[in-house]
């Protein structure tokens, strides 16, 4: 009996030797953070918080008189800066930056805020597909938009632009106010066809109210607007979508009667080239709506129809496709990692609405749509 106490107390001394408490943390660091306006004025009483790439979110704090505010103990990670300014509930001036802050740190971050414009934004874009030992299925691919105003916005005549694997697509080529959907070839100087398409919604931009949004509400507009699950189980349901992509040239194309059509515009008739239905590239490419006034089409989208934009990419070394006026990043890696295709991931915007024209700051990475 002597022998089991003595065993007993030699573990519990061992025990407690071995897992004392930390007398401090690991990885911890300091974030002083300065919020400025345009100007490089301070501003006092702006919401800020940061958002690690883990999962953590700090709670929020508001800037003093001189526009600071500090967050201790933070984990070693990447983080989303935010800073929003309120007024009424009502998001009046935004900013952001994105850092990495390692153990120990103690880093000091200037975020300038600006207005942000109110209206319809691109909130996620599902692009990668899918695969396992079936085969890779990207048929479930959809677009998903915002309307971050105060007013209705009604949709009718709006158009779609899908970007290109061609580098030089979404870029104004030939400096006419066109965001191009082709590209110059140097030594011909002929336009040459990107991988690309544009749909178009029925109605009259402006004239015509058969498709609302309202304020604060979601709309869909998948590739098809089917159950995808009866074909891979790991897709997604999209036979509830607001609205589908549709290419009538394309006979493999399904077309579901219940849900209205983006119809694809780029015909031998109008163009003198056609493509297929709305196939977003699995890596690299973008989107771009626009509220469709522009009617000439084979020449480009014009600059000042356009709505809002996204650029998606895989790596750093992909060259930039969109204008800066449209975008200014490119969203599709967090913390080091990239949005791989088929791995079944969407890339979505930190908060609806939330627009910097900075698409690499302004999105982050679901795991699922």
């Amino acid at each position: 009996m002597k022998k089991m106490i003595a065993s007993i107390a030699l573990g519990l001394f061992l025990l407690s030797c071995g897992q004392n408490k930390p007398t401090q943390y690991e990885g911890i660091g300091i974030l002083h953070v300065n919020v400025l306006d345009i100007q490089q004025q301070p501003v006092a009483g702006v919401q800020v918080y940061c958002q690690s790439s883990y999962g953590f979110k700090t709670p929020v704090q508001l800037t003093d008189s001189t526009g600071a505010t500090t967050f201790t103990e933070l984990p070693s990670s990447e983080y989303i800066v935010m800073a929003q300014e309120i007024n009424d509930s009502t998001i009046v001036r935004i900013g952001n930056k994105r850092i990495i802050l390692v153990s120990g740190e103690e880093k000091l971050v200037k975020i300038p805020i600006s207005y942000t414009s109110a209206g319809l934004k691109i909130n996620e874009i599902y692009y990668t597909g899918i695969s396992d030992a079936s085969g890779p299925f990207w048929n479930d691919q959809f677009i998903e938009l915002y309307n971050s105003s105060a007013d209705t916005i009604y949709l009718d005549g709006m158009i779609i632009f899908y970007g290109a694997a061609n580098e030089l697509s979404g870029k104004d080529n030939d400096n006419d106010g066109d965001i191009d959907y082709w590209t110059l070839n140097p030594a011909t100087n002929q336009k040459k066809l990107g991988i690309g398409n544009v749909l178009k919604l029925d109605g009259v931009p402006g004239k015509t109210h058969n498709y609302p949004i309202l304020p604060g509400a979601y709309v869909v507009i998948a590739k098809s607007a089917f159950n995808h699950q009866i074909i891979h189980p790991k897709s997604i349901d999209l036979s509830h979508a607001d609205f589908e992509c549709y290419a009538p040239q394309d006979k493999r194309d399904r077309d579901n009667p219940d849900v209205p059509n983006f119809v694809s515009i780029l015909s031998p008739e109008i163009c003198g080239w056609s493509e297929s239905d709305c196939n977003l590239n699995l890596k690299n490419d973008f989107v771009v709506i626009t509220n469709g006034k522009d009617s000439v089409y084979c020449d480009g989208i014009d600059i000042d129809t356009i709505i809002d934009g996204v650029e998606y990419t895989q790596g750093t070394n992909v060259p930039q496709r969109l204008d800066d006026r449209i975008d200014a990043g490119a969203a599709g890696s967090w913390n080091g990692k990239i949005v791989e295709k088929y791995s079944g991931k969407s890339v979505q915007r930190i908060l609806p609405g939330f627009d910097t024209n900075n698409s690499s700051s302004d999105f982050l990475i679901l795991n699922h749509p």
